[in-house]
């Protein structure tokens, strides 16, 4: 009896250390937080902030997919508020890496998953509807101009092996070209609609990305499934370099 009690106190006593120090962390963590900026992923979503910070998260341990340690002072930082780009292993609470990026090369492939500004229409959009994120993060498909055929450009999109593949990988997500095309004349008529000078050759409308994205809003009209998007090439902050999950489901 004693022999159980002696072991019964000492595992009492583990515990209550055990748990001291992980309140101990936890005070700590709490007095320094890692702020990150937000990038939303879909449309505006009710609460976010320009940053959010992150607790429990040890710099040091981010690791490249070889264990090749990364230096976080050498990317631009953003958390991931959205599930929109789902398609792309990208969560909402995600930390992404990315560099800069110089579109225009002629060795440039695609698709690539970037981080966009938001413009001014869009971050006032957003603002009424209480989103303050400054940056938003996209899978984009081509560079070209508002002046281009753009039919043919979304044709060699969806032509390519890499559009092809994802489609066959998630085929409940995505509408049928022609309905695709028609959703992307609509959005292509707003652009233009917003950026009036976009067909002049010396606007800097001019160049564009084409992005999709998949709706996760109820009330969006095509919940679940992926449409096209159109950008200004200008509005492009960098690439995503690595990506990593912080919340554990």
């Amino acid at each position: 009896m004693t022999i159980l009690l002696i072991i019964s106190l000492i595992s009492f006593a583990i515990i209550f250390v055990a748990q001291f120090i992980d309140l101990k962390r936890f005070k700590l963590a709490r007095k320094n937080p890692i702020r990150f900026t937000v990038a939303c992923a879909g449309s505006p979503n009710w609460g976010n902030r320009e940053s959010r910070d992150v607790i429990f998260l040890d710099k040091n341990s981010l690791q490249t997919v070889d264990g090749q340690r990364i230096d976080i002072s050498q990317y631009d930082s953003f958390i991931v508020s959205g599930n929109s780009m789902l398609l792309s292993g990208i969560k909402d609470g995600d930390l992404l890496l990315t560099k800069p990026i110089t579109l225009q090369s002629a060795n440039i492939s695609f698709p690539r998953i970037l981080v966009l500004e938001r413009d001014k229409a869009a971050r006032e959009d957003a603002i009424r509807k209480n989103d303050y994120a400054l940056y938003k993060v996209r899978r984009t498909w081509c560079v070209c101009k508002a002046s281009d055929d753009l039919e043919n450009k979304l044709d060699d999109i969806m032509n390519s092996e890499s559009f092809k593949t994802l489609s066959r990988s998630f085929p409940g997500n995505f509408l049928d070209k022609n309905e695709m095309k028609q959703d992307f004349g609509k959005r292509l008529a707003t652009f233009k609609c917003h950026y009036g000078d976009c067909e002049n050759e010396n606007s800097e409308n001019n160049v564009i990305l084409i992005s999709t994205t998949l709706h996760t809003r109820m009330d969006s009209g095509y919940y679940n499934k992926v449409t096209f998007s159109i950008h200004p090439l200008r509005l492009v902050k960098g690439e995503v370099k690595h990506r990593f999950h912080l919340q554990k489901k």
